[in-house]
C-alpha cells in the first residue's frame, strides 16, 4: 500500500507538471471558468486606460486554461462591440453581426482578482470566406497591439490593393461628396487600425481623372502626386467606404 500511495504521488506529480505553465483545453461547461470570464468582462477597471473594446459576447465557442499562481483563461468568443458594460450584459446583450475574438484573463479566486490581460479581434477576409488573424496581410494589428491603434507604413498586399480598387470603382462613394475620381499608379504603403471594422489610409501616387472607369489598375496619368486615400472597411456588412481624399502636389 505505501508503494502503491507513492507511485499515485509521483503519478500526480506528473500531470502538475505537464499543466502548470502550458496551456491546455479547457471546458466551457464549467462553471468556474464561465464565471472568470463574466467577473473580468464586467470589470470598468479592466478596460480603463486601454484601448481594449468592451464586448457583447454572444457565443464563447472554446477555452484555453494555464496554470499560473492562479490560472490564466483564453477564451475564443464571438460577439460585438458595444459602447459600455451596461450594454454587455451575457445572455441579454444581442448582436446583429459577430466577430471572432480572443480574449485572455487572469483569474485568482481566493484574492478576487480577476484581470482582463488582452482582447485580439478577427476579421473575415470577404463576407462567405473563412476567418482570419487580422494580421496576415491585412496588417490591421499585431501580436504587441491593442484593438484601435494604427499600424504604419505596411507594405500593400493583394488584400489591401482589392479592397482599394473596390472602394475607388464603387460608384456610392462618390455620390453626395465631392471627392475626385483617384487613378493610383503606385501604392506604396497602407495604415492601418482595427476598430468595429478596419481604418484604411493608402499612401498613393497617382492623379485625379475625369471618370470613374479611369480608376482601373490600368489607368495612366500624365503627372502624378502623393494622395492619401482613407477607405472603412466592415467585409461582414458589405461596407466597403472612401471616408477621405486628400492630395498634395509635388
Amino acid at each position: 500500500m505505501k508503494f502503491l500511495g507513492l507511485t499515485l504521488l509521483g503519478q500526480c506529480a506528473y500531470v502538475w507538471a505537464q499543466m502548470a505553465g502550458g496551456w491546455n483545453p479547457g471546458s466551457i461547461s464549467d462553471s468556474d471558468t464561465i464565471n472568470a470570464y463574466g467577473k473580468a468582462m464586467s470589470l470598468q477597471s479592466n478596460f480603463d486606460g486601454t484601448s481594449w473594446p468592451i464586448l457583447c459576447t454572444a457565443k464563447i465557442n472554446s477555452v484555453e486554461q494555464q496554470v499560473v499562481s492562479g490560472m490564466n483563461y483564453k477564451f475564443h468568443v464571438a460577439g460585438c462591440v458595444v459602447g459600455s458594460l451596461q450594454a454587455a450584459t451575457r445572455n441579454v446583450c444581442t448582436c446583429l453581426s459577430t466577430t471572432k475574438y480572443v480574449v485572455v484573463i487572469y483569474d485568482q479566486s481566493w484574492t478576487n482578482t480577476h484581470k482582463v490581460l488582452n482582447i485580439t479581434g478577427f476579421v473575415p477576409l470577404y463576407v462567405g470566406q473563412p476567418w482570419v488573424f487580422v494580421s496576415t496581410c491585412i496588417a490591421s494589428s499585431d501580436a504587441n497591439s491593442h484593438f484601435g491603434g494604427w499600424k504604419n507604413h505596411s507594405a500593400p498586399c493583394k488584400v489591401t490593393i482589392n479592397l482599394f480598387y473596390k472602394a475607388v470603382q464603387n460608384e456610392d462613394n462618390y455620390n453626395m461628396t465631392n471627392f475626385p475620381y483617384i487613378c493610383a499608379k503606385r501604392i506604396k504603403s497602407v495604415d492601418s487600425q482595427t476598430v468595429a471594422g478596419i481604418n484604411y489610409v493608402y499612401h498613393i501616387q497617382g492623379c485625379e481623372v475625369e471618370q470613374i472607369t479611369q480608376t482601373k489598375k490600368t489607368c495612366s496619368c500624365n503627372q502624378t502626386s502623393s494622395i492619401t486615400l482613407s477607405i472603412y472597411s466592415a467585409p461582414w456588412l458589405n461596407i466597403c467606404q472612401v471616408t477621405q481624399i486628400n492630395q498634395e502636389t509635388k
